[in-house]
């Protein structure tokens, strides 16, 4: 199994995550279920490749909201977004 990374910028808890010049919205109660969604989409991740989010060593998804990574985000810090090309079960 390959695993890769792509990694948001954060510079404030309000800023917005970005991919070269595209931006995504995140309010505080999206769940990370949406980055997912988006990272899939501008990576062409096919369905049957995992996706593993982590926030300062933290597993956030699926259970962590954009909510708690700002609350956790205090100044300039990562959000690295871990994906594999591992076939899903279960």
């Amino acid at each position: 199994m390959t695993e890769e990374k792509v990694t948001f910028l954060l510079n404030s808890a309000s800023d917005l995550p970005q991919i070269s010049k595209n931006k995504v919205t995140l309010s505080r109660q999206k769940s990370m279920l949406f980055l997912v969604k988006y990272v899939k989409q501008k990576l062409n991740i096919q369905g049957n490749q995992s996706i593993h989010l982590f926030f300062n060593n933290f597993a956030i998804y699926p259970d962590w909201t954009a909510g708690d990574v700002a609350d956790h985000s205090p100044g300039q810090t990562t959000l690295d977004i871990y994906y594999s090309s591992g076939q899903v079960f279960g």
